[in-house]
């Protein structure tokens, strides 16, 4: 259970410090995956869903070092 709770506790923390952050561009992304998933093809929604999590991360680590 402490498990549980603790690991939710650090999600907080990292979701929490992406309010420093401009989110236009991750929007944008959701919109490119929404698009690419109605597509229809595989190749497209995958090339969207990486790129989403390499700029979701590239923002979250922006974010952490902006709370310094």
């Amino acid at each position: 259970m402490f498990d549980n709770i603790w690991n939710r506790g650090v999600s907080y923390n990292l979701f929490a410090a992406i309010a420093n952050v401009d989110l236009a561009k991750s929007l944008g992304d959701h919109l490119r995956l929404v698009d690419a998933i109605e597509s229809g093809d595989p190749t497209i929604a995958m090339e969207a869903i990486v790129d989403h999590i390499a700029h979701s991360f590239e923002l979250q680590i922006e974010a952490l070092g902006s709370e310094r």
